[in-house]
Formats: C-alpha cells, sequence, structure tokens
C-alpha cells in the first residue's frame, strides 16, 4: 500500500512540477522535441502583448558547415510572404496610392515597356502575368546564391518572353511577386 501511494504522489508531483512549467520551459521542451525527430530546424520567436517571451535558434542554419541556427538567423520564407504580399498591395489600393487595373510601368518606370504597358497589378497578384518564373529558370542556383538589389534582380527576368498573354492563364510566377515586392518598397519608400 506505501509502495502504490508513493508512486501516486509521485505521478502527482511530477504534474504539478509539469503544470509548474513556464510557457519558455514549454516552449523549449516543445520545440526540442521536434527539432531532436527532425520535424524542425529554424528559429522561434514568441511574443504576448507586445513583450517577446521566447527566442532561439534550434538545428542548423547551414548544414554544409554546421553552423548552428540563431534566433537572429534570417531564414528564406519562401511563398509563406506571397499572402502577407497580397495584403499590402490591398492596403495601398485601400489607401488610393496604387490602381489594380493600369500597367505595371505606372509603378516601374524602369521596367521593359513591351511587356510592363500589357501587365496589371491584378495580373501580378493572380499569377496571370505571363512572366516566366524565375525559379524555373536553368541558372536559378547561381541567381540564389549571388547579392542583387531588387532593381537588378528584376533587370534578371524583366526581358523575358512572356509565357502568354497577361490575363490568358494562370502560372504561378515568383517574379510576379518579386515585382510586386518591389512596387511596394517604391510606393512606401521603405526596403
Amino acid at each position: 500500500m506505501i509502495k502504490n501511494s508513493l508512486i501516486i504522489i509521485g505521478l502527482l508531483f511530477i504534474s504539478v512540477v509539469s503544470l509548474g512549467q513556464t510557457k519558455i520551459e514549454q516552449l523549449d521542451k516543445l520545440i526540442g522535441l521536434y527539432t531532436e525527430y527532425g520535424q524542425f530546424n529554424g528559429s522561434v520567436l514568441v511574443a504576448e502583448n507586445g513583450n517577446i517571451l521566447y527566442k532561439k535558434g534550434f538545428g542548423l542554419a547551414n548544414m554544409e558547415w554546421n553552423i548552428p541556427n540563431k534566433a537572429n538567423t534570417k531564414h528564406r520564407l519562401g511563398s509563406i510572404s506571397k499572402q502577407f504580399t497580397g495584403m499590402l498591395i490591398m492596403q495601398l489600393v485601400e489607401a488610393g496610392k496604387l490602381d489594380l487595373h493600369v500597367p505595371i510601368t505606372t509603378y516601374l518606370t524602369d521596367y521593359p515597356k513591351e511587356n510592363g504597358d500589357k501587365i496589371t497589378i491584378h495580373h501580378l497578384l493572380t499569377h496571370s502575368s505571363g512572366i516566366p518564373n524565375y525559379t524555373s529558370f536553368t541558372n536559378f542556383r547561381s541567381l540564389q546564391r549571388d547579392y542583387y538589389s531588387p532593381k537588378d534582380f528584376v533587370k534578371t527576368f524583366a526581358d523575358s518572353t512572356l509565357n502568354f498573354n497577361p490575363g490568358a492563364q494562370f502560372s504561378y510566377s515568383n517574379s510576379g511577386y518579386f515585382l510586386l515586392g518591389a512596387i511596394i518598397e517604391k510606393l512606401t519608400g521603405k526596403t
């Protein structure tokens, strides 16, 4: 009987201790498990009411050179940023600073007019611009490794032949969303 009571008391103690864990300890344990099982590799920031509660890197930022992730490691976000880009574009429309139905050359005056005068912001948002997707280029790996200013990066695809007439088809295009980002930067003055 005493042995069973000790086990129950031990389990209750473990439960109380577990419940008494701080949010930071709980986060550390949870994310640590995901990392241990190969299900997470990156940086985490958790804030509550405007205050940062937790900030830590997990796994490797560079597996080849065994460089660990830090709390402030910059990660490529990929397509997850498209929803935020679209939201910012619509906020600029709402503020009267942008028109979805004018040619992109209205905002990107250096963009080649031959294609830029046919492509609208709406085409970019809906992946119907016909602009080739730069991630499909044969030299994408070298493009990815080299540093380009936004203006210079646009030049890597701006003169490309369109895959189809704007508005005629749908074709996923990172190039189009890169242009939307360039337009946002130009209209807000933020880079």
